[in-house]
């Protein structure tokens, strides 16, 4: 897991002890660092600066389920280092009346749940357009390519929390969502235009047409953003485990959003996430308007997350 020194330096209020001497710490009380490098990125709007240093952290399988992720990372740091560890508020956003309206559903079996939840919303009046320069340099820095404003902020949110997020272009999308397996003879062609023959072992992510995605692991086509999306759908979500990590290896597609569901994600998560991902959206752009949510969540389990 790459960490970025200056990104944990966020959620403290005390200097973080130099890379070198946190990597000592971390190492000793937690877990261990494989690698540091010092990256210089063009000035970050952000945080102001102009360097920061990389930490490749070696986060062992019982953790996996929350710390491959910067908040959570800095969360054992400041027990560590005895500092109070504190995580920004997400800005309240209003929610209005959408024009595009759809369900959601899960389809879960008597012996096996095959999702735990998921959350989705329609945002609208969206531009789908180059980043700003701090949210491309977050990303940078962890050797992440920029896409486009939302893609970016999926991946950032991703990066901060643990939790992958989904964007469909709505007006792709035919009718209403279901997560359920895919049928014998359906087939996926992922963003990166790879085809995938699917059989009911795996999971995905439907409209009424068919496949939208491979559920846990890759994004498909069909309902890919361009620059010509103006409403967009979200789509975050807490998938069986063994389900994800089977089929990733049946398909032989891995992601870091793959990693991330094949470890338990707790489904409080997915929520907080999604949340954040709308917050963000209507700061970059005063001009959307955010939907109400769908929230599938067949048993909730009231966890308290950070």
């Amino acid at each position: 897991m790459l960490v970025s020194y200056n990104w944990l330096q966020t959620y403290f209020k005390e200097k973080l002890p130099t890379p070198e001497k946190l990597a000592d710490v971390i190492t000793m009380g937690v877990f261990e660092i494989e690698s540091i490098e010092r990256k210089i990125k063009t000035a970050d709007t952000l945080d102001g600066t102009a360097e920061d240093v990389v930490l490749d952290v070696k986060v062992l399988p019982d953790r996996n389920h929350y710390c491959l992720s910067h908040r959570y990372i800095a969360q054992e740091i400041g027990a560590l280092l005895g500092y109070q560890f504190s995580v920004p508020e997400i800005e309240e956003f209003s929610v209005e009346k959408t024009e595009y309206v759809f369900t959601a559903e899960i389809q879960n079996e008597p012996d096996i749940q095959i999702a735990d939840r998921y959350v989705s919303r329609i945002i609208e009046h969206v531009t789908v357009a180059e980043s700003p320069e701090w949210l491309k340099n977050k990303l940078a820095v962890l050797g992440q390519r920029s896409i486009n404003t939302i893609v970016d902020l999926t991946n950032y949110i991703m990066f901060e929390t643990g939790q992958p997020l989904h964007v469909f272009d709505a007006d792709k999308v035919k009718g209403n969502i279901s997560i359920r397996r895919a049928k014998a003879g359906e087939t996926v062609t992922t963003l990166d235009g790879k085809l995938i023959h699917l059989d009911p072992s795996i999971l995905v992510i439907a409209d009424e047409e068919g496949p939208l995605d491979i559920a846990g692991i890759k994004g498909g086509k069909k309902a890919e953003l361009t620059s010509e999306t103006t409403r967009i759908m979200t789509s975050a979500a807490c998938f069986n485990p063994v389900l994800v990590r089977k089929a990733s290896q049946k398909t032989g597609v891995r992601t870091d959003a793959s990693k991330r569901f094949e470890n338990a994600l707790t489904p409080e998560r997915a929520g907080l996430a999604e949340s954040m991902l709308c917050s963000y959206i209507k700061k970059l752009d005063h001009q959307v308007k955010v939907g109400e949510v769908i929230d599938v969540y067949p048993n909730p389990r009231g966890e308290t997350i950070l």
